[in-house]
Parts: C-alpha cells; structure tokens; sequence
C-alpha cells in the first residue's frame, strides 16, 4: 500500500518531487523513503528530475504502463483505422499518447514501403522536438509547456530542434488552426513526421503519426493529412460509441462531439475540411 501510494504521488507530480515532500505527503519517515528510493532508483522504476532536486516517474515503470496501456480500449478501438490508413498510405502510423512531460508510441502498423521508419514502442519522446509531442503540447493547456520548459528545457536533439519558447508557442498557435504538427529533422536529422489529434469529451486523447524520410514527408503531407484526419475523426467517434464495463455507451454528456474544424491546403491549394477536435484544453 505504502509502494502504490508513493507512485501515485509521483505521477501526481511530472515535474518531480523532493524527497522531502515526499515523505511529508505520505506520512512516511524519511529514513524509510530514502530505502524505497534508492531500490526504486537502482530498478529504474523512479529518476532524478532535470533539476536534480526532485524524484520523478523512471524509464522501467513507463514501459510497464505501455504494457498495461496497450491492453486498455485505446489501441483496441483505433487499430481497424490504422490498418486502413497504413494501406492508403503505405507508410508505417503510429498510435501515440502523453505520458507525464513525453510521449510514447502505443501501437504500429506497418505499412508496404520498401524504405520504413522504425520508432521503438513504449519509449518516451520528447514534446517540444517530435510532431506527436508538439500536437500534444498545442492541444493541452498550456501549464504542459510550461512544465516542459522549466522542468525538461528545450534541449537542441539536432540543429533543427525549435528551442525558443516564444518560436514554439508560434507553431504550437498554428497546429491549432490546421489541425496537424510536423517535425522536420527536429528529433532525428533526416525525418520528416507528421500528426493528427484523436479529440475526446472536448480533449486530446491520442495523435496518430506517420515517420518517413525527409523529403518524402514534405512531399506528400497535404496528401495525407487529410486522410490522416479523417482516420483521427473515425477513432473518436468508436471511442465515443464504444461500450463500456458495464455494457452501455458512453452518453454525448460524457465524450462530447468534436468541434474544431481544420482545413488543409494541397499543393494546388485546394482545401479540404473536416471535425477533428476541439478548442484548446
């Protein structure tokens, strides 16, 4: 019980906690924290914060929360839509979600093409430099950026990595008004990746993502994105139908219907619009 406590504490707390406080919101000594703490530490369970101050959730719980995640509804319901779009594309898509200050893939299908882009399932990513964390960051509030900024910073991960706060706040603003995020060489020189928000009772719940190389992600991104979209629209609407323990659907009350329209322009300017997501928050 004093274990489950401690972790729920921890991912109470993204940013990190002090061992201090820690101790102090449980009701612990500090000498016995300091014992669970350095086994945890050791197992890779918890880690030090960016700040070196505080205790915050490890690499080894986040893979066992992958696991445990991807045997939950999500996956579930959104695969039908990746295995459609990974044959419309032909391209690997990727099911993403938040996990504390980053993200991590939850799913793969792999699609036809002879050169494809691998991104390791459940590991964490970081917001501020892949397409999946900066959708994250435009659609949540924007206390998650801040957290990011001051708990993580904006490390540079190549020379094309935004690490401006003010230069991303910007792009964050035009994710929202198209609708998707790219990186370009932000994360991995070389790979172009773009993503589409999964909008549920008024929130992101997931993004899905496609990886390629570079040049063919510039390509071919107005081509997707509005396929991309509409698999993102399909997902949410299964999830808001989908049954639940208990046997009934979920009530409009309790999901709610997605309303921000985002429109994207193909290379010839042409626009095609389409429900997929909410206001900001």
């Amino acid at each position: 019980m004093r274990t489950a406590s401690l972790l729920a504490a921890l991912v109470d707390q993204p940013q990190g906690i002090t061992a201090a406080a820690l101790a102090q919101r449980l009701d612990i000594p500090k000498s016995t924290l300091s014992l669970i703490l350095r086994h945890f530490l050791e197992l890779g369970i918890v880690e030090r914060a960016h700040d070196r101050a505080g205790i915050v959730i490890g690499p080894e719980l986040v893979k066992l929360a992958f696991r445990i995640v991807s045997n939950l509804q999500l996956p579930p319901v959104a695969r039908p839509h990746l295995e459609s779009l990974a044959r419309e594309t032909h391209e690997n898509v990727y099911l993403g979600v938040q996990n504390g200050l980053k993200a991590i893939y939850i799913d793969r299908v792999d699609g036809t093409e002879s050169v494809r882009v691998n991104v390791e399932l459940g590991a964490p990513r970081p917001l501020h430099a892949t397409a999946i964390g900066k959708l994250i960051l435009a659609f949540s509030p924007p206390s998650l950026l801040e957290a990011v900024v001051r708990v993580e910073g904006l490390p540079a991960l190549t020379p094309h990595t935004i690490r401006d706060p003010t230069r991303l706040r910007r792009e964050l603003e035009e994710v929202r008004k198209r609708g998707f995020s790219t990186s370009d060489g932000e994360n991995i020189d070389g790979l172009y990746a773009i993503a589409v928000p999964v909008i549920v009772r008024g929130r992101i719940v997931a993004g899905i993502c496609i990886s390629v190389p570079g040049s063919q992600g510039l390509l071919n991104r107005h081509r997707w994105a509005p396929k991309m979209l509409k698999a993102a629209q399909r997902i949410s609407r299964d999830l808001r139908a989908h049954p639940q323990p208990n046997g009934s659907a979920p009530s409009p009350s309790d999901w709610g219907p997605a309303r921000r329209r985002v429109t994207t322009r193909g290379p010839a300017g042409r626009r095609a619009s389409a429900r997929s997501g909410s206001r900001r928050g």
